[in-house]
């Protein structure tokens, strides 16, 4: 047996022992699976859009997998915002892989689904080093700032009542409804305390021995992890019966063996209260009251996670900068992990597409990757994962990266980078270095902005004064004409990938202006470690400003983070959100959200 087998053995059989399942007895293992907000497997199989949680779900074990003394059964809730199909999870497996093979029989008969190159060296195993790592170089789609950006905005519904839309398929789970009133939440929840009653009474009569043991893993991504939090926390207390420090059902000890959260928000993308976070979690109740006021839409849960919860890992995302966003961490009662991840909510949870601004989408993958081990040691029954490509190709095909650059994958950059930014667990000094890390990138990005957007300039003045000489009395030749107006194309094209970094300058010149000349802001005096930190950053950024405009050379890097990580892995706001306003809270680090006790 591999480390990670015995990890995982002596994890279920301490669990067994506990529960003194013995010889005659059951354990029904039972995964609890919550997406992400807009995330749904039937919609996003078909375009390779699967997130983090359907790919866990795909490598649970299901009833197929069932002995005498072992059941297993596993539940999936689609995302906030699509549609919620209660008795679709037992042919999601299926969904997924024929969506699969439809693209993969796609890609062999057009070559559309991998560049030709990846075709190859994949086929030639070029670079391999793990069995998940199929890797070809991407070093020739280095992102520059006169490239390319494709979005697509999903088209918004109708606003309703709240009291009618829960029961209402078809308005509970539009994505504008839901994040204006948090829909689709309670018909969720409902559903898998239902279904939990429910395939109890199923796996019970399916055979005389008992279920002594009910093994319970719950995973969940941004909002759909605030929903397993919700879920867990009525489980326990609507559900079981407390027996001391312990829970049953129906004789049977519940034990929550592993929850794995990427990155939870309780918060939707219709909060306006942005900029208020760190004041309102101070005012206790008055914030409580006063959040919806402020245009506070959030899941109505701020309980930490239950000491009775065996193992937990939370990765949070680093750079994540939507201000909407704000952290729902998981309290202080077990020795859970809660750990810094680069990139955005969606580079850890997944969702998203290579080419849709950076050249790889992979870095879920290694999120991903993370997550599975740390479930497995703890005991939950994913197939081994040093072997999974010899147990069950038909699993190990959703853990498997094609992206390299100079040689490495998305893992092996994300690696690079824990090397040279070593703060990983979550608390403010590390978010700090974290985000001056990000920060400092972007002020280079915007130095060649700058100074690419003069230079154009430049070269098309020069061709209408070029042009107007040749031309005398005529004016403009139309060779000059024809060359300033392909300066100005190339000018537009600058400004429609990189234009967003005029918006972050503006932040940070308001963002300095206020703390420095404004007599009535106090942001500075009640937070100063805070706000501190961010006046830092903002007049960092500035600094490449002005530089570039007045052609001086670049400033020397703050710190030693491997560009790259952010070039080709990390996304940035501009992409997940076109219409979010970048305002001063951009240098401000991730507010988190205070908890209620239980």
């Amino acid at each position: 047996m591999n480390t990670l087998q015995l990890l995982a053995s002596d994890s279920q059989v301490q669990q067994e022992q506990d529960a003194q399942v013995g010889v005659c007895g059951r354990v029904w293992h039972i995964g609890f699976f919550f997406d992400g907000i807009g995330r749904n497997i039937e919609q996003d199989a078909s375009t390779s859009r699967l997130s983090n949680i359907a790919r866990l779900f795909r490598a649970y074990p299901d009833e197929t997998s069932n002995t005498a003394n072992d059941n297993y059964t596993k539940f999936y809730f689609s995302g906030l915002g699509t549609p919620y199909k209660e008795d679709l999870s037992s042919k999601l497996n299926s969904i997924m892989d024929i969506s699969r093979s439809i693209a993969k029989s796609v890609a062999k008969d057009k070559g559309k689904e991998f560049p030709q190159d990846v075709l190859k060296d994949t086929a030639k195993e070029a670079i391999k080093t793990n069995w998940y790592e199929a890797l070809s170089d991407t070093k020739g789609k280095l992102l520059n700032v006169t490239e390319w950006r494709k979005m697509v905005r999903e088209v918004l519904g109708k606003i309703a009542r709240k009291v009618a839309i829960e029961t209402v398929p078809a308005l509970r789970d539009d994505p504008t409804i839901a994040s204006l009133f948090i829909t689709g939440v309670e018909t969720r929840l409902a559903a898998a305390k239902a279904q939990f009653k429910e395939f109890h009474s199923k796996t019970q009569s399916k055979s005389k021995l008992p279920i002594k043991l009910i093994s319970i893993s719950v995973f969940g991504f941004d909002l759909g992890a605030t929903i397993a939090r919700q879920f867990i926390d009525q489980l326990l207390s609507e559900v079981c019966q407390k027996e001391g420090e312990a829970y049953f059902y129906q004789d049977a000890k519940v034990d929550i063996i592993f929850t794995g959260f990427f990155d939870c928000s309780r918060h939707t993308p219709a909060t306006s209260n942005v900029g208020f976070a760190y004041f309102v979690n101070e005012l206790g109740w008055v914030g409580k009251v006063a959040g919806p006021l402020l245009g506070d839409k959030s899941i109505d849960q701020k309980t930490p996670l239950p000491a009775v919860v065996r193992q937990s890992l939370h990765l949070v995302a680093a750079h994540e900068r939507r201000p909407w966003r704000c952290l729902y961490p998981l309290g202080d009662k077990g020795e859970w992990q809660e750990e810094l991840f680069p990139g955005c909510s969606n580079d850890v949870g997944g969702g998203l597409l290579a080419d849709e601004q950076k050249p790889s989408a992979e870095l879920y993958l290694a999120a991903l990757h993370k997550m599975y081990i740390q479930a497995y040691s703890a005991g939950v029954p994913f197939p081994d994962y040093q072997t999974l490509d010899q147990q069950d190709t038909d699993i190990s095909v959703y853990f498997i990266m094609n992206d390299a650059v100079e040689g490495k994958s998305a893992e092996g950059w994300m690696r690079q980078y824990q090397r040279k930014i070593p703060v990983r667990s979550l608390s403010q000094s590390a978010q700090e270095l974290h985000l001056d890390a990000y920060i400092r990138w972007l002020g280079e990005q915007y130095y060649r902005y700058v100074w690419q957007m003069q230079d154009l300039d430049e070269q098309g003045n020069r061709s209408l004064a070029s042009g107007a000489n040749a031309a005398g009395i005529f004016g403009v030749s139309p060779q000059g004409k024809a060359q300033a107006e392909e300066y100005r194309q190339k000018q537009q094209t600058l400004r429609n990938n990189w234009g967003w970094l005029d918006e972050v300058h503006q932040a940070a010149l308001g963002l300095r202006n206020d703390l420095l000349n404004s007599p009535n802001d106090n942001r500075l005096r009640l937070c100063p470690e805070i706000y501190g930190r961010a006046l830092k950053r903002a007049e960092q950024y500035l600094n490449y400003y002005h530089c570039a405009y007045r052609g001086d050379n670049m400033p020397a890097p703050t710190d030693h983070a491997p560009d790259e990580i952010f070039s080709y892995f990390v996304h940035d706001i501009w992409t997940l959100e076109p219409t979010a306003m970048i305002n001063q809270d951009f240098f401000v680090i991730r507010a988190a959200d205070s908890l209620e006790e239980e």
